[in-house]
Parts: C-alpha cells; structure tokens; sequence
C-alpha cells in the first residue's frame, strides 16, 4: 500500500512540475470566417465571407421564403508548435450587444431548441468564395454539441478540446469548424459577431492550453536511455524495447492522470519488447518500469 502511495504521489509530482514548467497558453483570434445560406432548399450562390455576424438558423423571410444558414470558422493553427498535447482549448463565441440593426434580437432558443453542433471541417474552403453550393465537408468525430441558449445575447465559451488535438494531429486534413443547428427548420437561430464585426472584442476566439507530447523522468539517464517506446501517441499499440535489460528483471505499472491503476495487459513478448495499450481509451496514461535499484516514468498518449 505504501508503494502504491509513494507512487501515486510521484505521478501527481510530474505532471504538476510538468504543468507547471511545460504547458502554455495562447489565445489565437479567428483567421476567417463566413455564412453560408439556402432558400427553400436551393443553395445561394453569394458570398458572405464579409458578414458581420456568424449565423446559423432556420427561418422564414417576409416573402415566405424558407432560409437556413450555417456558418464557418477557422483560426491560424500555424500559432501552436507541433508536437503538443492539448490539455484544455475553450472556443469563445459573442453576441453583438451593440447591434441595433438586422439580427438585433440575437438568439431565438423558444419554443423550438436551438442547440446546435460544431464539427471539424475536413476539406479546403476560401473565405471570399465560398458559398452553400460549394460548401466544405466535416467529420462527425469528437463533434460538440452547442448547447441550447438561455437568454438571447447570450455569450458561449464552448470546450472543444478534443476537436482542437484532432486538428493538430491531422493539420492536413483539417479546415477549421463548421456550425449549424442540430434541426434546421423554423424558428431557431444563433448569432454572434463574427471577425468583421466592428467590435474588435467580440470577434470569436479560441484559449487554448498545451504541453509537449512526451516526457519522462528517471534518476538514471544509462537506465531511461535503454528504453524506447514507440509509437507514442499512438492510437494502437505502444511497443516497448528494453534494450540490453532483462524483461524478467523489470516491473511495469500503468496510472492515468487521476492515479489510478490501470490493467497493462498480456504483454506480447518479442525478444527484448512487448507491446501493450491496445484496451486503453484515448488520454494521457504514466506507465512507470522499475528495475531493483531504478525506475523510469513515461508519458503515454493515447489517440483515437
């Protein structure tokens, strides 16, 4: 029992010296943004890369004409180093408070649900030409649920963490967010600013909070540079090689971030490597290997 405190204690050690020295933060302003609109089911063609406001909704115009909107943001991801592990990333989304024009009335939230759903964009789109005929595609994974408004300006701070390590892992596949209302038939709607709105401080943005990919920490380097783990993030299997050391020699235990004991499996043993993590949901794991005078601490990342 005391082992297991004393090492529950050296994790929590870690990862506090690790957030306390390792994670950044960095606030990152939207890059380009646009509306997209139909009527009466038939995709318009106008641009509205220019739009003051981030719209979407289902309605019906003063010439009965069904309107539904969606609209898309994307931020210069370029910012954020590669290699890192998003630990927290909020998406910030306002309401114009002084819009005393179009839109005015902000969110409409009742009788009808307007929640709604921000997905990853997955295919290229330019601000000044897209339209809803030649709109993006997205992927349903780790989608947010936007939830549904309590007031009619109501500001939004959305976690979209998983979506924002999603775009790092795959920044080539990855075009920003898209927005629109999870049912798009009248009346429901959400406005906010959008990057062009005259109010600099409701332009949408995104905080977002990271730390590099992979750490560990070991009293002996001889020792910690026998080891190798690869891949690592991986979204299978982590194959570990201990190198000139005996695998009957060592022990291998396995803690997620709040210190619990996780099962490491039926190792698969290959000469001087086993391989383990196949079970293991997504998230960040500590697998600490200790022989009978050193032990090492590793970080493990584990991806969809």
């Amino acid at each position: 029992m005391l082992n297991k405190i004393m090492y529950i204690l050296l994790i929590c050690l870690i990862v506090s010296n690790y957030y306390a020295s390792g994670q950044e933060t960095i606030e990152i302003s939207a890059a380009k943004d646009a509306m997209l609109r139909s009527v009466n089911g038939i995709g318009d063609n106008t641009n509205r890369g220019s739009y003051l406001y981030n719209i979407w909704h289902a309605g019906t115009s003063n010439q009965s004409n069904d309107i539904v909107t969606r609209s898309l943001i994307d931020f210069d991801f370029r910012q954020i180093p590669n290699g890192v592990i998003v630990t927290k990333a909020e998406l910030y989304l306002y309401s114009d408070l002084n819009n005393n024009g179009q839109w005015s009335g902000g969110h409409t939230y009742s009788p009808l649900s307007n929640s709604s759903t921000a997905r990853r964009i997955i295919s290229p789109w330019t601000e000044h030409s897209v339209t809803w005929n030649n709109q993006p595609t997205t992927t349903l994974q780790n989608e947010v649920i936007v939830p549904v408004s309590t007031s009619s300006h109501q500001h939004y701070v959305l976690d979209v963490t998983s979506l924002v390590q999603d775009i790092l892992l795959d920044t080539a596949n990855s075009f920003g967010l898209q927005f629109k209302l999870n049912i798009e038939t009248s009346y429901r709607k959400m406005v906010f600013a959008s990057r062009n709105n005259a109010t600099s401080t409701y332009h949408p943005k995104l905080i977002v909070e990271y730390m590099p990919m992979t750490t560990s920490t070991s009293s002996d380097e001889k020792f910690q540079n026998k080891i190798k783990i690869f891949p690592n993030p991986s979204a299978g299997l982590f194959e570990i090689n201990t190198k000139n050391l005996k695998l009957s020699d060592l022990r291998f235990e396995l803690l997620d971030l709040r210190g619990l004991k996780m099962n490491v499996g039926s190792p698969v043993h290959l000469s001087q490597s086993f391989s383990i993590g196949e079970d293991l949901i997504p998230g960040i794991y500590f697998l600490k290997i200790s022989s009978s005078t050193e032990s090492v601490v590793f970080r493990l990342v584990k991806t969809l």
